[in-house]
């Protein structure tokens, strides 16, 4: 039997594809590979996937057009990096018979502990600590702080991220509220969480953390009057779409500071210099990476391998996408 032909759109040097599983996918394949230290262009993907029966793609390698699918007349499966599956046109590759799985196991358990770290910053400011050792002495406390222990902790969203994040929060002995009307009821009961609607959620959560993917139905989900309905010294997390918040009516309520917002993602990246979220001390703001570390780029990349050979194998990839999903992707 021939090798089948995968074409791989990142870079050599992109760290996202570690070099040890290229190789093993090069025992199993033949690799068309991107030869540039960049991103490739439409017209030059058009020339590498237009006889290979794989491709990877996501991340770096961003995704593909109506044009390229069609191009790509062999074209079996696209494995992406990542979970987003929406800049791969996955309806009309689906509608030509190409499967997608995605890696989004790999960054949960990242982005899961990131979350944390920021729940732990709105409560305890421990990143003002820091900064201030280096010009004061010994900086004294300039809010209220808070244990993590014992708190309500709302979940919107309980996604792969979402769950790893329950689960690390096991140890704190907090209670957990979830805002997701897709969650089967047994996850629920294994996370020991309770279901309840968005205005619970806010209502009754110290600390609020967000985990739900942009979609029409989530895009502004927490504007003015939701923000209104976070408790006075509550934590609102966002790891998950910018849009998800909408900035305006938060940068409105920051001078107020009856809550902290710490943000790692936004509705326009890089966040423009003049954002109105900028110069509040109860806005603490990290660019979009949350999933970006070592481990999380070995776990990525060896999915990604595992999933490429069980295709070929004949099994069904473990990141499988299936178009039921796709209204609730980003």
């Amino acid at each position: 039997m021939a090798k089948p032909k995968i074409f791989i759109a990142y870079s050599t040097t992109d760290p996202q594809f570690l070099p040890d599983q290229r190789e093993r996918l090069r025992a199993f394949a033949e690799l068309v590979e991107n030869p540039h230290a960049r991103a490739l262009s439409d017209e030059e993907k058009r020339h590498y996937i237009r006889d290979v029966d794989g491709a990877a793609l996501g991340r770096t390698g961003k995704g593909l057009t109506h044009d390229l699918i069609d191009a790509a007349r062999n074209l079996k499966v696209i494995g992406l990096i990542g979970s987003g599956v929406k800049d791969l046109q996955p309806e009309y590759a689906m509608d030509k018979g190409i499967t997608i799985f995605n890696t989004a196991a790999g960054f949960g358990r990242a982005v899961a502990e990131y979350a944390v770290a920021l729940m732990f910053l709105g409560l305890r400011d421990i990143h003002y600590f820091a900064s201030r050792m280096e010009t004061e002495k010994w900086p004294k406390a300039r809010r209220p702080h808070f244990d993590l222990s014992g708190k309500t902790v709302g979940l919107i969203g309980l996604g792969a991220v979402g769950r790893h994040t329950a689960h690390m929060l096991r140890g704190f002995d907090v209670k957990l509220l979830v805002c997701d009307p897709y969650v089967p009821q047994a996850v629920l009961d294994e996370l020991n969480a309770e279901s309840v609607d968005l205005e619970t959620l806010l209502k009754q959560s110290q600390i609020v953390s967000v985990h739900c993917g942009r979609t029409d139905e989530t895009r502004h989900m927490l504007g003015g009057p939701q923000l209104d309905m976070l408790q006075e010294h509550a934590v609102l997390v966002n790891t998950a779409r910018g849009a998800v918040i909408d900035e305006q009516a938060l940068a409105e309520r920051l001078p107020q500071r009856r809550f902290i917002a710490c943000l790692n993602v936004f509705d326009k990246e890089p966040l423009p210099e003049d954002s109105p979220l900028r110069g509040h001390w109860n806005c603490i703001l990290t660019p979009h990476g949350g999933g970006q570390t070592v481990d999380a780029y070995h776990r990525n990349s060896v999915l990604l391998v595992d999933d490429f050979i069980r295709f070929f194998n004949g099994a069904t990839p473990h990141g499988l996408v299936r178009r039921k999903q796709l209204a609730r992707m980003t």
